[in-house]
């Protein structure tokens, strides 16, 4: 009695993992046009004896194609991104202006960067905030009046086949879950119930992963993401500073670097004399090696002359 069970069950298992994989693979198959007319092919004789005698056949089939027409189409799924480059008169009034705006736009902001130099002649920011998608026309309208727009990019992706493809697969895997479950309950032996346990928790974690990707994907949808790049020149560089702060400037400049140079012959020296033995090697041993065999050269000549002058 224990065979007939356990092949049961694994029959039933495989039967189920192949259900999930054929319907995640092919979950745009046209099953019920199929099935449509295979029923209309068994009855010819009923459709004939239900449709009125008089009725026109083209009037039937204008109507037909009518009411096709008059289905509505399901709308694009897109995500947009919309980049765009402002240059204001102050960066820190515009960002309290797009934080303002983003919360009456019933957004949020995600991104910010803000560098400020030191001597204050360029003033740049980096936001990004994600706002509503039917709310992104009028943000972008209320964004271009914040400052002069340098540069505006727009990008629009459709992912409605991805939509429809995660949505149909989860549901293939939520029946197998299903059918799974079924069979764990059924099982009787201790082995079948553990083979179906492991495929239920692969096929649960399938299911996770898939429902995560699909609520990335709608909340990407719902949501355009607006990035914001800002840059702002000081009026004091453009008018130009007093005499007496570039002087001012030019002399911390000036001793700043005297100071510099100073620890750098510092820095030379002590380098210099650790290296000290190395370099006596490499070349004053060498010359003084060359000198003393010049000294040789000319000492020499000069004995030979005079033992000349002997002999003579």
């Amino acid at each position: 009695m224990r065979r007939p069970s356990r092949s049961f069950a694994s029959a039933l298992l495989s039967t189920c993992v192949g259900i999930a994989v054929v319907g995640c693979g092919s979950s745009y198959a046209p099953t019920e046009s199929v099935a449509g007319d295979e029923a209309f092919s068994a009855a010819p004789e009923a459709v004939q004896e239900t449709a009125p005698p008089d009725a026109p056949d083209a009037d039937g089939a204008g109507n037909v194609a009518e009411d096709v027409a008059d289905v509505p189409e399901a709308m694009p799924q897109l995500v947009k991104t919309a980049v765009l480059d402002l240059e204001v008169e102050s960066v820190s009034e515009t960002l309290d202006a797009i934080a303002t705006l983003t919360r009456q736009q019933q957004g949020d902001v995600t991104g910010l960067n803000e560098s400020v130099p030191e001597d204050g002649s360029l003033h740049t920011a980096w936001v990004e905030l994600r706002v509503p998608q039917a709310n992104l026309d009028a943000t972008l309208a209320e964004l271009e009046e914040l400052g002069t727009l340098r540069d505006q990019r727009i990008t629009a992706e459709d992912v409605s086949n991805q939509l429809v493809d995660f949505e149909a697969r989860l549901n293939n895997l939520r029946q197998t879950e299903t059918m799974l479950l079924d069979i764990m309950d059924r099982a009787g032996e201790m082995a079948d119930v553990l083979r179906v346990a492991q495929e239920v928790s692969q096929v649960r974690q399938s299911i996770e992963q898939l429902d995560a990707q699909l609520a990335s994907l709608r909340s990407r949808v719902a949501f355009s993401t607006v990035t914001i790049n800002l840059q702002s020149f000081s009026a004091t560089a453009a008018e130009g500073r007093p005499v007496t702060e570039e002087l001012r400037d030019t002399w911390v400049a000036s001793t700043r670097s005297l100071g510099d140079l100073t620890v750098s012959l510092l820095k030379l020296l002590t380098w210099l004399a650790v290296y000290s033995p190395y370099l006596f090697l490499l070349f004053v041993a060498p010359w003084l090696l060359w000198r003393k065999l010049r000294i040789n050269e000319s000492v020499t000549p000069a004995t030979h002359s005079g033992d000349s002058g002997d002999s003579a």
